[in-house]
């Protein structure tokens, strides 16, 4: 008999052995992208009911090791045993970070906390970061109401909801940057650092946020009325404000009230899920709006919670996929009058 195939036979016993050795030795790893694929697959299949997401790459990390699917990310690295995610199947490396990351476009940083979404000119495919379960703990990270598994799982949601959004709300950003020629300070908090120091500008929005948390939070049933004078205080807001330099963003908030809104409600439709973080309402409310602190995310996610009071999402949610915009205020509007 040939020495070939034994050799062969020998190698490959060795291989999976190896695998094998490796996803043992990376239980945080495994645990975590288990998780976060599971709580993607209730809310945008069972939920939303959506089938098919676009590809992407994933950059994920911990202290010592960084996990991807980029080639780019990760030249040469092992290859680990890992998730797969609805219809991608994904190749996983990992290897050692020294304390900088690659990412799939070329560019780098340095270690740390991030978790974001950004398109990749290179093979136009997104791609998303987001350290490990593990590094949020040792970075003594916390938020109560919510336990942080349950937090991090919710941060996965959100930011991983937008590497599905980058022909529709990602394409939107990209042109309106080019065609203002905004600078790297554009960002969803734009309209809340331009204006926070405004004392009129503040009274009003928290005047919105009290119609819209106050319709939704006293009654069974959306209080119309109240739904109503919120929207009455934005359109005074924004026609008292959004005027010479400042026209522009009408829209401007409307998209990130969109997107940053609708992140943040998937990360309270998987905590409130039986299946999901299973735990009230009321907690997971608290949990998701983190003191209010973030503006487009606070007053989006109340939009939405308003919205799923007309409406199931499954009727709307495909909407914020794909390649056509439209707006959570919109949405809304439609809802009232019929």
């Amino acid at each position: 008999m040939s020495k070939l195939p034994v050799t062969l036979l020998l190698i490959f016993i060795y291989s999976f052995s190896s695998a094998q050795i490796k996803e043992e030795n990376d239980p945080s790893f495994h645990h975590t992208v288990s998780n976060w694929f599971s709580a993607w697959e209730l809310v945008y299949k069972e939920i939303y009911g959506l089938n098919d997401i676009e590809d992407v790459d994933f950059v994920l990390f911990d202290t010592h090791y960084v996990y991807s699917t980029s080639e780019i990310s990760i030249a040469e690295g092992d290859f680990v045993h890992g998730a797969d995610l609805l219809n991608l199947s994904l190749k996983w490396k990992k290897k050692a970070h020294h304390g900088v990351l690659t990412f799939p476009d070329g560019s780098s940083a340095p270690v740390g906390m991030m978790c974001f979404a950004a398109p990749n000119s290179i093979n136009n495919k997104p791609y998303f970061v987001m350290p490990l379960t593990s590094f949020w703990n040792e970075q003594k990270i916390k938020s109560a109401p919510l336990a942080l598994e349950d937090l991090v799982t919710g941060v996965f949601l959100h930011e991983f909801s937008h590497t599905q959004q980058m022909e529709n709300f990602g394409r939107w950003i990209s042109e309106f940057v080019d065609t203002n020629k905004m600078g790297d300070d554009f960002d969803d908090n734009f309209i809340q650092n331009t204006f926070q120091k405004d004392s009129v500008f503040v009274r009003l929005y928290n005047q919105e946020i009290d119609f819209f948390y106050g319709a939704i939070s006293t009654k069974k049933n959306v209080d119309v009325e109240k739904v109503n004078m919120g929207l009455e205080y934005m359109k005074a807001r924004r026609n008292l404000f959004f005027v010479d330099k400042f026209e522009n963003l009408f829209e401007v908030e409307d998209h990130f009230l969109t997107m940053e809104g609708f992140g943040q409600y998937n990360m309270y439709l998987w905590l409130t899920h039986k299946k999901g973080g299973n735990i009230d309402k009321n907690t997971a409310v608290e949990g998701v709006r983190r003191n209010k602190r973030v503006w487009s995310q606070d007053q989006g996610f109340l939009l939405f919670l308003i919205l799923e009071e007309f409406t199931d999402p499954v009727s709307w949610a495909k909407y914020m996929f794909g390649s056509d915009l439209i707006y959570i205020n919109d949405l809304l509007k439609q809802k009232i009058i019929e």
